[in-house]
């Protein structure tokens, strides 16, 4: 997970920032030969029963790597907000981590 954004100060933010639809620019429809618009997005289709997540603690400008000092907050029990999964599950539970 990218936490380098100034928007990012919990493991909460870097998750909506991962799972934020992401705009494609130069699509074009094979029929009309027009530009079109396209997103693309991840979604969880079936939540693991352990969660592993990587931080991004490096951050790279062409040739040199710099460690990303900044502190990240997480919650004790981590809910996996609904949006961010492809089907709804019957029971939170199964989207919450400790």
């Amino acid at each position: 997970l990218d936490i380098k954004p100034h928007e990012v100060a919990s493991l909460e933010d870097a998750l909506k920032l991962y799972f934020m639809p992401e705009k494609l620019d130069g699509v074009f429809n094979d029929t009309t030969r027009q530009e079109g618009k396209a997103h693309r997005f991840v979604q969880i289709a079936k939540p693991p029963k352990v969660l592993m997540l990587n931080l991004k603690r490096f951050r790279f400008d062409g040739a040199t790597a710099h460690k990303v000092t900044k502190k990240i907050t997480y919650p004790p029990t981590l809910e996996i907000e609904e949006n961010f999964l492809a089907c709804s599950l019957p029971h939170p539970c199964l989207r919450s981590y400790t």
